[in-house]
C-alpha cells in the first residue's frame, strides 16, 4: 500500500484527488492507495511530522502561506519523494532539483500518483531510509576519522 499527503487549501482540487485514488483503488481492486489530506499551511506543517510515502504540495496556500516552507521542513525531516502541484508554480530554484514541479492544466492527478509510485518503486528511497540513514551514517564515519 501506498500512503501520500494532499497538501492543499482548495476544496475542489482535495475532492478531485480523494475521487482518483477511489478510481485508482477500484481498478486494483483493493485500497492500494491513501491519501491523507492536509487542507490549511497549518495543518501540511503538523502532518509532515507523520510517515508518508510522498508528499503533493501546493505551492499556494490560505493566508499567503507558501508550499515552499513546508518542502523546506520536508527535506529537513525526511527523505520522501515530493511532487509540487500548483497552478502557480513558484518554486524557489534552489528547490527545483530536489522536487519535480508539475503545473495543475499539464498532467492529470493519476499520472501524478504514478510518477511517485514509480520512484518508490526503484527502492532508493528505502535505501535512504527515509530519515538520512546514509547522512547519519557517513557523518558518524568521518567523525571517527579526524
Amino acid at each position: 500500500m501506498y500512503n501520500f499527503l494532499l497538501i492543499d487549501d482548495y476544496e475542489g482540487e482535495i475532492d478531485s484527488f480523494k475521487d482518483t485514488i477511489e478510481v485508482l483503488n477500484k481498478k486494483k481492486g483493493e485500497i492500494f492507495y491513501n491519501l491523507d489530506i492536509a487542507d490549511s499551511f497549518t495543518s501540511g506543517m503538523e502532518k509532515i511530522n507523520e510517515t508518508f510515502d510522498g508528499i503533493i504540495v501546493d505551492i499556494q496556500l490560505d493566508n499567503n502561506k507558501s508550499g515552499n516552507e513546508i518542502i523546506d521542513e520536508i527535506m529537513k525531516k525526511t527523505r520522501v519523494p515530493v511532487v509540487v502541484y500548483t497552478a502557480t508554480p513558484d518554486v524557489r530554484d534552489d528547490l527545483e532539483s530536489i522536487v519535480k514541479v508539475f503545473k495543475k492544466s499539464e498532467i492529470s492527478q493519476e499520472e501524478i500518483i504514478n510518477y511517485l509510485c514509480n520512484i518508490l518503486d526503484t527502492g532508493l528511497f528505502n535505501v535512504l531510509g527515509r530519515m538520512g540513514i546514509i547522512e547519519q551514517k557517513m557523518t558518524e564515519i568521518l567523525a571517527l576519522h579526524q
